[in-house]
């Protein structure tokens, strides 16, 4: 009913096939449209799982990193 409104047509100028037949493209938009939504989501995660793998291991190169050059300023503390 609020469909037809919005399509500005009337629900006595419609007979019963043509009813039915908006119904069914109307399920068939609305199942396009809900399979196009899960792509995007499925595709959203893997680009999201992507990232935080990346970042984890930027991390732990970081960290290395950042162990790595306070032992050598450590050693060379000791030296002088």
């Amino acid at each position: 009913m609020i469909r037809l409104k919005l399509q500005d047509e009337t629900l006595e100028e419609l007979t019963y096939s043509d009813i039915l037949e908006q119904g069914k493209n109307w399920k068939t938009e609305q199942e396009k449209i809900e399979a196009e939504q899960r792509e995007l989501a499925a595709k959203a995660l893997k680009l999201e799982n992507e990232r935080i793998k990346r970042l984890s291991e930027s991390v732990l190169m970081s960290c290395y990193s950042k162990v790595f050059l306070f032992r050598l300023y450590q050693v060379v503390q000791e030296f002088y």
